[in-house]
């Protein structure tokens, strides 16, 4: 009987273990999307966001505007890189 309980408890401490280490993840990724900088269009008023990217640009989420491509346009009006401000 005491075999069985401290076994419930094993998988009881393991699934803790677990939710712990996903929100952990969860966490540190928010963390990281959220120091990165928004930068705003000043023709158009479109916001790059680096925790969404520019997927139909070839962007991927995480990417910071500084990282962009020195050939990157903003996707709704194609003004260039230094056209943007920082929000």
């Amino acid at each position: 009987m005491g075999e069985c309980l401290r076994g419930k408890k094993i998988v009881k401490s393991l699934r803790s273990l677990r939710l712990l280490g996903e929100r952990l993840r969860i966490y540190s990724t928010e963390r990281r999307f959220k120091v990165m900088d928004r930068y705003v269009c000043t023709v158009c008023g479109y916001v790059y966001d680096p925790a969404e990217g520019d997927p139909e640009g070839g962007i991927k989420p995480g990417t910071k505007f500084e990282e962009l491509p020195d050939d990157w346009t903003c996707p709704v009006c194609g003004a260039e890189k230094d056209q943007f401000e920082k929000e």
